[in-house]
């Protein structure tokens, strides 16, 4: 399917999209849906206000209260990996986390490799959230920044716990970005964010 016909389907669906509270309460879509989405909240929540990294805490906290004032939104859609589609239909800007419909399996399965994929995404939001994700240059820009803090959050992880051996794709953004945030190709990628909107915050900061 090409692009354009990929977000006017993508558009369609999520303008016509049922709502989890909307289904009844013996559907299978919504015990996988709800589980879903309070993973998605676990993992955000924890790379807020848990995680050893005060570079990936703010950034995460930045996407935690986007999300939840609902200013960007998270849907189930048949994709391969989690990532993040901007649609604009009219005036209305659409910033969404899509999440497989196998996610739940691939959190068990590689934990570490999903909550990248969060933090990879958290910076998109935040990125559409301050309107760094206007153009097609825009999003190869937010592409970059977006690996740039996984690269920080997968430094962390070694840091905190050495024996971690990272596998292809993460020694590929590991070897784009081998210092984060500071890596000099890096810093003019970065920029000072503006205020998040409010939002309950995590239940470690509550």
């Amino acid at each position: 399917m090409s692009q354009p016909a990929f977000l006017a389907t993508l558009l369609a669906s999520l303008k016509s999209k049922v709502h989890v509270k909307d289904l009844p309460s013996d559907d299978p879509v919504r015990g996988k849906v709800i589980a879903a989405g309070d993973t998605v909240t676990s993992i955000v929540g924890f790379l807020a206000t848990g995680f050893p990294d005060p570079v990936v805490n703010d950034l995460m906290l930045h996407t935690w209260h986007v999300i939840g004032s609902g200013k960007a939104q998270v849907a189930m859609y048949d994709v391969p990996t989690p990532h993040v589609v901007v649609v604009q239909d009219g005036g209305d800007i659409l910033p969404t986390v899509l999440i497989p419909p196998d996610w739940i399996t691939a959190v068990i399965r590689d934990p570490i490799m999903a909550s990248g994929a969060m933090v990879f995404c958290g910076s998109q939001v935040v990125d559409s959230w301050n309107g760094r994700l206007k153009s097609k240059a825009d999003s190869e820009a937010a592409r970059m920044r977006a690996l740039i803090y996984e690269a920080q959050y997968l430094l962390a992880l070694r840091r905190i716990h050495p024996p971690w051996k990272p596998n292809s794709y993460q020694q590929e953004v590991l070897g784009s970005y081998p210092d984060g945030v500071t890596t000099p190709t890096a810093t003019s990628l970065l920029y000072e964010r503006r205020p998040h909107p409010l939002s309950p915050p995590p239940a470690a900061l509550a």
